[in-house]
């Protein structure tokens, strides 16, 4: 270390030890260290406040290494906002049982809720309160979605419910949800490690900066995992990505009898102004036999499932129109015949497609 600092008095460094934060470093054996880092100025502060104003000094021993090395993680990804199960009880010879459960892997407070009977239809009915949590725990405050384009900071508490000061790192991983490849660089997540330190039974919170790419609109996988020490949590969960664009379709019927040429113009697209707008594509359908395409449309006015005036008044005009059809086409009812046999030749084209 460069400069100069008195071990005793006012302008003492501030110790950590494997990840915990002690008053000093004399019962330590120098062959025990396996690392030693040197934080000063503003990186120190950053991470214990006015604490670190004297620098701080982080130890690892061989012994913290080899904890640090098997932190019990298990990520979270059930987030139920309901549990229940059937246990068989049996008590003991003062009437007292017990029994484990299985709940959510959500960190929250539950309303628990307990019924039990027996053979003689004499029953109980108990309400409590019980909380799920871990020593360490970390709990992001993500979005229910987000769009094409957006820019964001991806924030997450970290809890600390020990007695002793913790410090370490919290990692965001981002994951599409389709194919599973990490797309961390996509979404320009260039710090996806942050430092953290809570004091004991505080928290801290961490912000990650992430922008969705303009063209991305695929479920996303965050995945988001602290660990201090000897502890470890983790939360995986997945939110949509939605469009910024809306597919605006527009439709020209084009009647041309027998050996003729007509021309048609789509005014709407010729005259827009959008300066957004983005051409997808342009489809043509053809037939010699157009009511085909209203006898394929008639399931869909008559298949309504209410019994409002306007529904009731489509049924009845598909009905009707389907007479006249059928009356001056004796041929239809042929068709109709076959059709029976092929059952996708009743369904509209939007139902095929």
């Amino acid at each position: 270390m460069r400069g100069s600092s008195a071990l005793t008095g006012s302008n003492n460094p501030l110790y950590v030890v494997d990840g915990m934060i002690v008053s000093s470093i004399d019962g330590i054996n120098s062959d025990d260290i396996a690392n030693m880092e040197v934080l000063k100025d503003a990186a120190a502060t950053a991470l214990y406040g006015e604490r670190g104003a004297n620098g701080v000094v982080v130890i690892t021993t061989k012994n913290g290494l080899g904890k640090r090395e098997e932190p019990v993680l298990k990520v979270r990804t059930n987030f139920n906002e309901t549990a229940f199960f059937l246990p068989q009880l049996s008590t003991d010879k003062d009437g007292n049982l017990s029994f484990t459960f299985t709940l959510p892997d959500a960190l929250t407070q539950w309303k628990w809720q307990i019924l039990s009977h027996n053979k003689l239809a004499n029953f109980g009915l108990n309400q409590k309160t019980i909380v799920s949590q871990k020593t360490l725990m970390v709990q992001a405050n993500a979005p229910r979605f987000m769009r094409e384009g957006d820019s964001m900071h991806f924030s997450a508490k970290v809890s600390n419910l020990s007695d002793k000061e913790l410090n370490g790192k919290v990692t965001l991983q981002l994951v599409d949800a389709v194919t599973s490849e990490p797309i961390d660089d996509l979404f320009t997540n260039t710090s996806p490690v942050q430092n953290f330190a809570t004091g004991a039974n505080q928290s801290a919170a961490v912000h990650f900066s992430i922008a969705v790419p303009a063209n991305f609109n695929k479920p996303l996988t965050w995945r988001i995992i602290a660990k201090a020490g000897q502890f470890a949590d983790g939360e995986e969960n997945s939110l949509p990505i939605l469009t910024n664009r809306i597919l605006v379709t527009e439709s020209l019927p084009l009647f041309v009898k027998g050996d003729s040429t007509k021309q048609f113009r789509f005014e709407k697209l010729l005259t827009q102004q959008s300066k957004t707008l983005k051409h997808e594509s342009i489809t043509v359908e053809y037939t010699s036999n157009p009511i085909w395409y209203v006898i394929q449309s008639l399931p869909y006015l008559t298949d309504y499932p209410y019994e409002c005036s306007e529904q009731t008044f489509n049924r009845f005009f598909a009905n009707a129109l389907a007479s006249k059809i059928t009356n001056s086409n004796p041929r239809i009812k042929q068709i109709f015949e076959l059709w029976k046999k092929d059952t996708s030749a009743l369904k509209s084209n939007l139902q095929k497609k």
